[in-house]
């Protein structure tokens, strides 16, 4: 919570299941968190590596609630055993960190095949940074950083599953009659960045986050709602994103509103995706025949000891 004295909470979901030993049955419905990990006071975001059982903390605030910690960037913390987080410090602190996509990154740049690379969405730009040996301020490698141009608030992006693009979303970008873009940005080189091209939608609406499953992109788009994109061809240059469905929260709300859809998940097995709205709650929906070509891939480490 960007509250300042929060912390970071860690909840074992399970509990909400009645057959477990720790379900809150006759009480309140009120759970204290598994683990309070105090280190942090508060912050805008929560990344969370699966894969290396990482969190990072981003727009930091300092334990006692003033003042930036780690200027903004980034504060990691071990997550192997989830009730007792350990602290990895400051990890990134050349700027205030909006919003952050970490992973271990298997794209086509075999100089850091198997390392662990953030992108990071500053604001003022993206940056690449690697990670993998960050600790308490030291170790972590800016690769490199991008600004676009129009860029006016660099606020969240998501990686293509194949580690070659990403997607941006600029939350001020927008006036007017000017369709919402997504920038599509090449990061087939991680030192090299470059935009591919932008994508302008047919409406004016602030986007706010973005996230890939295959081969579509789901935006949450404030007053347009949940947006659904075909980006099976966002790898070209010069190519093009084909909205295939759509979800209107609230279709009252039309424009440069900062009321509709907050955010998305779009990973449940289900196919079902969860549209958060900003004041009304959300919407649980099942997009219908979203069709598109299927491509196979194989990935192996550079390294057997890689271990990867």
């Amino acid at each position: 919570s960007e509250t300042r004295k929060h912390g970071l909470q860690v909840f074992d979901l399970e509990r909400l299941d009645p057959s477990h030993a720790r379900h809150d049955k006759d009480g309140d419905g009120f759970y204290e968190p598994d683990a309070l990990f105090a280190d942090v006071g508060g912050a805008h975001n929560v990344v969370v590596n699966e894969e290396t059982a990482r969190a990072y903390a981003v727009g930091v605030w300092s334990p006692q609630g003033y003042g930036y910690l780690c200027n903004g960037g980034m504060f990691g913390v071990d997550l192997r055993d989830p009730a007792d987080p350990k602290s990895l410090g400051c990890v990134f602190t050349d700027a205030y960190v909006h919003d952050a996509q970490c992973v271990v990154y298997r794209g086509p740049d075999a100089e850091h095949f198997g390392r662990e690379i953030c992108f990071l969405f500053t604001g003022d730009d993206v940056r690449i940074v690697d990670v993998t040996d960050a600790s308490d301020g030291e170790g972590d490698v800016t690769l490199s950083k991008l600004r676009y141009e129009g860029v006016r608030y660099a606020h969240q992006g998501w990686l293509t599953c194949d580690h070659t693009s990403v997607f941006v979303d600029d939350e001020l970008d927008e006036g007017g009659a000017v369709g919402t873009k997504t920038y599509v940005l090449d990061v087939a080189d991680l030192d090299a960045p470059r935009v591919r091209f932008v994508h302008e939608a047919d409406i004016g609406v602030i986007d706010h986050n973005q996230y890939v499953n295959g081969a579509f992109l789901y935006q949450a788009n404030y007053a347009g709602g949940l947006r659904i994109l075909d980006i099976s061809n966002a790898e070209l240059d010069g190519g093009a994103l084909t909205e295939v469905a759509h979800f209107d929260l609230v279709p009252s709300i039309q424009g440069r509103s900062w009321d509709g859809a907050w955010n998305v998940y779009p990973f449940l097995a289900s196919g079902r995706v969860v549209v958060n709205e900003v004041n009304s709650g959300m919407a649980i929906v099942k997009p219908t025949s979203l069709l598109v070509e299927t491509r196979s891939r194989r990935v192996t480490a550079r390294d057997a000891a890689d271990d990867v």
